[in-house]
């Protein structure tokens, strides 16, 4: 048998509480966060939102901004082999062969990263000021650049374009716009 872990500052209490990231299969993000809920355990999968077309819509559909990982509250010694035990469950993140825990600062700064991108995308009018330039990624213009000329409501935007060595306004959805980086 191994021996103990010596407990210095570098190595943490295992029989405390800790955030630990949890390596899943492929597509298994949501079953694990699922599974973790039912055996109460407290647990984080980060979701941020992403524009997905089809070939008939664009919707925002959310996927983890990790994928592949989640992140769970338990004791280690007493909780592992419980959350390991789900299919999709692969193993947990260590260095040097140890579990390594994660701050609950880390969580807290996650949380917010996360809830900062669902503001941002609460109403995406705003992530295109007016004066701001842009390329139509979707549509009849696709890949024609403009300017934006305001909004018309937080889904449709002015957009002034070139046409014809004149400046036309065309009327388009938020999500069909990516801003031009310089």
């Amino acid at each position: 048998m191994s021996e103990p872990l010596p407990e210095t500052e570098q190595t943490p209490d295992l029989a405390e509480q800790a955030w630990y990231v949890l390596r899943v299969m492929p597509q298994h993000e949501r079953k694990i966060a699922q599974y973790l809920e039912r055996l109460s355990f407290e647990y984080f999968l980060p979701l941020v939102p992403r524009k997905r077309k089809w070939s008939d819509r664009v919707k925002i559909v959310e996927f983890p901004l990790f994928p592949g990982y989640v992140f769970v509250r338990m004791r280690w010694f007493s909780d592992y082999v419980r959350v390991l035990s789900h299919p999709g469950a692969l193993y947990f993140i260590k260095v040097d062969n140890r579990p390594t825990p994660l701050g609950a600062e880390h969580i807290l700064n996650l949380r917010l990263l996360v809830a900062a991108q669902r503001e941002l995308h609460a109403d995406p009018a705003h992530n295109f000021p007016p004066g701001s330039e842009v390329e139509i990624r979707f549509g009849p213009l696709k890949g024609v650049r403009g300017v934006v000329a305001r909004a018309k409501s937080k889904t449709r935007i002015y957009v002034r374009v070139p046409l014809l060595d004149q400046m036309v306004s065309a009327e388009v959805d938020v999500l069909d716009l990516e801003p031009v980086s310089l």
